[in-house]
């Protein structure tokens, strides 16, 4: 069955409905186009959702997956963990907040309860590049993240704007004025609790 929901649409979906003391839900779709601008305001109403994104700004564009499939609770306040998994196609992510648009191609992502990963994604802002990245973000009393990446090739003009748009980096790079030229990198890692920049564990290795 093809449903559309507002702008978004879902190929081949199936659902189906566990009663009982904690009714479920869980769906599967084939090729889907998720809006964001509907999506958000979507997650932000729901009480197991709503926690995994209250700090993230409001994003608009569109998330192409080749499949998805979901499993939750129905009601809103409920203990039980949602779980999402689909593989990307191709999203691009715009926000008010963010220096420029985001590009992903390729890759998955999973979201189980305070856990969210993409795997293995090519993205692009601007003209550079990041392949084969991996983010994780863990949500919970000191929040985790985590980047690791298989080649970047970054435009310092591009990548200095994302960097002093995070409040910890604007201090870090404070006064930093070399802005041209290009990085590229064969391995890059970064791990560390959000806004604790003292705790951050970083590894880069250049390309020749």
């Amino acid at each position: 069955m093809n449903t559309q929901v507002g702008q978004s649409l879902f190929a081949g979906l199936s659902a189906e409905v566990k009663w009982g003391k904690a009714a479920s839900v869980s769906a599967r779709s084939g090729e889907s186009v998720v809006n964001l601008d509907e999506v958000y305001a979507w997650l932000k109403s729901h009480h197991n959702f709503k926690q995994n994104v209250k700090d993230v700004p409001e994003l608009k564009g569109t998330l192409a997956f080749t499949n998805l499939t979901f499993e939750g609770p129905l009601a809103s306040k409920s203990d039980q963990k949602m779980q999402l998994s689909g593989a990307i196609e191709k999203w691009h992510i715009r926000s008010a907040t963010l220096p420029t648009d985001i590009e992903l191609n390729g890759g998955d992502v999973l979201w189980r309860g305070t856990r969210i990963d993409l795997q293995e994604t090519d993205a692009r802002f601007g003209t550079s590049t990041i392949g084969r990245l991996t983010l994780g973000s863990q949500r919970g009393k000191i929040p985790l993240f985590e980047l690791n990446a298989g080649s970047a090739d970054i435009q310092i003009a591009e990548l200095y704007p994302w960097l002093i748009s995070f409040e910890t980096l604007a201090k870090m790079f404070k006064g930093y004025k070399a802005t041209q030229g290009k990085l590229m990198l064969a391995d890059l890692a970064f791990k560390g609790p959000v806004g604790a920049s003292k705790s951050w564990q970083f590894r880069l290795a250049g390309a020749r």
